[in-house]
């Protein structure tokens, strides 16, 4: 069986996501930026410097001098990873109004950790597109690339990069709850503890945390590195905001905790047997808690919302390493 629903407790993420959506595309807020281009052209539409740039979004200006009688126009940015923005390689992201000295702005969201982006101001009059001659660029902030204890400001320290994995966006390796090495078929035929019976982690044993014996984070990282309980992926849900982050089709979770501190999630999938299911789109990872025998609790999420849930022992989940 691949990943099921036997319970979930859900959190209400979906006003977060829709905000990030809702900002791809609106602009309501007045701000100067440093270093700005300023209004003294004649241009009908000029690019201003970005502001507030972050590690998954960014503030975006511009000028629209608009002439009189022009009417039903639409102005804002073009957002694209290519040098050359145009509507047809970028995004678009709409200015509600201009502000004095003709100025807007736009609140660009689900961008990915460090990539430099290229944006123009436009303006639309009917279908036809006018872009501003100056293109300008920015790069979202970066992580560290090895792996570290980020303190969130919660009750354990939470690690940088998945299990198997040498940069917080880099894909780990999939492992079956209790086991310690990945392995090309995640099935009950060969897991680890058997099928029918299992033989630990069952009622008889009553054992419903990992020991570090079995623990794949204790024994690759070694120290005060193990993987999480359930009731710390809970702490993580409920404490910490989580923003979306898209790529060339993959999904991540930007996850800031009290602290101010950020980690990444990215969405990898999970293993089912032989087969790798839902990698770009969903992500899967898999606590040191035990549900039943059949079954571990781990933490699902996708592009509207984040939950704990159980999950057959024997698939194939990312870890997570948290520290002491």
């Amino acid at each position: 069986r691949g990943v099921v629903n036997i319970q979930k407790q859900s959190l209400n993420l979906t006003p977060y996501f829709f905000m990030a959506v809702f900002t791809l595309f609106s602009c309501n807020k007045e701000e100067d930026p440093t270093g700005e281009v300023k209004n003294d052209t004649k241009e009908l539409i000029v690019t201003a410097e970005a502001s507030e740039i972050g590690y998954a979004s960014a503030t975006l200006f511009g000028y629209a001098n608009l002439t009189e009688g022009m009417t039903g126009v639409t102005f804002g940015v073009i957002v694209s990873e290519d040098e050359n923005p145009t509507v047809d390689n970028g995004w678009i992201c709409q200015a509600i109004e201009l502000g004095e000295n003709n100025k807007y702005h736009c609140e660009i969201g689900q961008l990915w950790i460090g990539t430099k982006y290229y944006y123009k101001a436009y303006l639309k009059e009917g279908d036809y597109y006018r872009t501003g001659s100056k293109t300008l660029s920015f790069t979202t902030k970066d992580l560290k690339k090895e792996q570290t204890a980020v303190d969130l400001g919660l009750s354990v320290k939470w690690g940088s990069c998945d299990i198997g994995a040498s940069s917080p966006m880099e894909y780990g390796d999939y492992y079956a709850w209790g086991e310690i090495e990945p392995k090309e078929d995640y099935s009950w035929v060969n897991y680890k503890w058997g099928w029918s019976p299992i033989t630990k982690y069952n009622s008889q044993d009553k054992k419903t945390i990992l020991e570090q014996a079995d623990d794949v984070a204790h024994l690759k990282l070694g120290g005060k590195w193990r993987m999480p309980t359930i009731y710390e992926f809970d702490e993580l849900l409920t404490k910490c905001t989580f923003g979306i982050m898209k790529k060339n089709g993959k999904l991540a979770y930007l996850v800031e905790g009290p602290s101010g501190n950020v980690i990444v999630l990215p969405a990898a999938g999970h293993m089912d047997g032989t087969s790798l299911r839902n990698a770009g789109s969903v992500g899967y990872y898999w606590s040191a808690s035990l549900y039943n025998s059949g079954n571990a609790w781990g933490v699902i999420f996708g592009s509207r919302d984040m939950y704990w849930d159980s999950g057959s022992r024997c698939n194939g989940l990312f870890v997570r390493p948290v520290s002491e």
